[in-house]
């Protein structure tokens, strides 16, 4: 999907190879017009998958507010990932304090 003028497209995404659970995340930063602006990746050790896709997330919105970016078009090719932003998880479950740290993020002002 591309962004609306004025807009940044930012893609996250996480991986883990499964014979070690090492994992790692990444995310790009694109204008409107689909120009690379900058990117990140990260190593991140031992975690699940969707523990990765979600550290993706955090650092990719950290970003963009350091940036002063504040319309931006968040993707991530993890519906579970997003589901738990978007409706809430039980403070008992093991990705709860990212997703807190995520929706702290999100209070900020975005478009």
């Amino acid at each position: 999907m591309t962004p609306r003028q004025g807009w940044i497209k930012c893609n996250t995404d996480g991986a883990q190879i499964m014979h070690n659970q090492q994992a790692g995340c990444g995310g790009v930063f694109r204008d409107d017009s689909g120009q690379w602006l900058s990117g990140f990746s990260r190593k991140l050790g031992s975690c699940s998958t969707l523990m990765a896709e979600l550290w993706g997330i955090f650092p990719t919105l950290q970003i963009a507010s350091k940036q002063g970016y504040c319309k931006i078009l968040l993707e991530s090719d993890s519906a579970t990932a997003i589901d738990l932003i978007v409706k809430g998880c039980p403070q008992n479950h093991p990705c709860a304090p990212i997703i807190s740290l995520i929706n702290r993020l999100k209070m900020q002002k975005w478009e």
